[in-house]
C-alpha cells in the first residue's frame, strides 16, 4: 500500500475505524488523551491520490467546518 500510494518508508500506516454509528463523541481524540499528540487540522491529514497530492480547496473548506462543529459539540448533519 505505502508504494501505491507514494508514501514514504519512516510513515506507519495506523487505522481508527469506526464502522457503523458512534454511541458519543469524546471531548478530546483519543490519541490526545493518552498523550500522543495534539489534535491536526483534518485538511493537512486528507492527501489526494499520493501521499504528497495536496487536499483540494473546497474539500479542505468542507473539513475546516466539520472540525470546528464537532469541536464546538455539534455533530454536522450527515445528508
Amino acid at each position: 500500500m505505502k508504494s501505491v500510494l507514494g508514501i514514504p518508508g519512516h510513515i506507519d500506516l495506523i487505522a481508527y475505524l469506526c464502522i457503523g454509528w458512534v454511541g458519543h463523541f469524546f471531548d478530546q481524540p483519543e490519541l490526545e488523551t493518552a498523550g500522543w499528540r495534539r489534535r491536526l487540522p483534518l485538511a493537512d491529514l486528507v492527501h489526494g491520490e499520493s501521499w504528497d497530492g495536496a487536499c483540494d480547496a473546497p474539500l479542505a473548506g468542507h473539513l475546516d467546518a466539520f472540525q470546528e462543529a464537532v469541536a464546538a459539540g455539534r455533530v454536522p448533519d450527515s445528508g
